[in-house]
């Protein structure tokens, strides 16, 4: 695996979408994976992912265990050479990901 991107929500499902799918529209040409750490959310996030975004890998945390904590756990299961934490109110433009990656 090439690239990781490694993303931490709680309570944050609709900005969670948003991110996942300018990811989705935009990813990168590297093999990759997108990683998420969910902290224990009540608003639907799991669900979500588990509908919409199969392809993203989903790590459960049955309470919040704090930001450091689930990126912490992100890091530990990601498989590539170059880690990327991404917020989930972040919208990725056309080439941003490769831009990074150069």
């Amino acid at each position: 695996m090439d690239f990781s991107i490694c993303i931490v929500s709680y309570e944050c499902r609709e900005k969670l979408r948003a991110c996942l799918e300018s990811i989705r529209a935009n990813r990168p040409t590297v093999e990759h994976e997108v990683i998420v750490v969910d902290n224990g959310s009540t608003d639907g996030t799991v669900q979500m992912l588990e509908e919409d975004f199969y392809w993203v890998r989903t790590v459960r945390n049955p309470t919040n265990r704090g930001f450091s904590v689930a990126l912490n756990q992100a890091v530990a299961v990601a498989t590539g050479h170059v880690l990327m934490m991404l917020n989930p109110d972040t919208v990725v433009h056309h080439g941003a990901l490769e831009g990074l990656l150069r």
